[in-house]
């Protein structure tokens, strides 16, 4: 009898912050362990396969990052949750963290805005990513 390679999905949470900074930005958050792995993408996510997004990566954000909104009393600057959901990876949370240290990541987004799967590489040594929508039921182009 062959056993089944189902990899466990889990389901963990993920926001995107609007940071109206000097320039605007979006702040990604993805659940991982303890923190948010955070990443800053000016231009926001696309929902297109075509296109692909720069993302520089920022500080761990602390797990009540989601639930803030409002003045950043560190910097002045207004932050506003521009969406939020579920995360959903492949491997469990272990497979997502070993990912995160190779600098490739999948996973799936269940949002009110943001649906669908998407991946992000990160360039060798730097802590500047690409990131994009995989081809899905929720792709669309721009």
């Amino acid at each position: 009898m062959q056993r089944s390679r189902v990899k466990p999905r889990v389901l963990l949470s993920y926001v995107i912050h609007k940071h109206f900074a000097e320039k605007l930005h979006y702040d990604l958050r993805l659940e991982c362990g303890n923190v948010f792995k955070s990443w800053q993408v000016p231009r926001g996510l696309s929902m297109d396969p075509r296109v692909r997004r720069f993302a520089i990566e920022g500080k761990d954000a602390p797990l009540s990052a989601p639930t803030f909104e409002g003045d950043d009393a560190e910097n002045g600057q207004r932050m506003e949750i521009w969406d939020s959901g579920s995360l959903e990876v492949s491997g469990g949370e272990e497979a997502f963290k070993r990912g995160f240290e190779k600098g490739r990541l999948t996973f799936v987004l269940r949002g009110k805005k943001v649906h669908g799967a998407f991946s992000m590489y990160r360039f060798v040594g730097k802590k500047r990513w690409l990131i994009f929508k995989r081809h899905d039921k929720y792709a669309v182009a721009e």
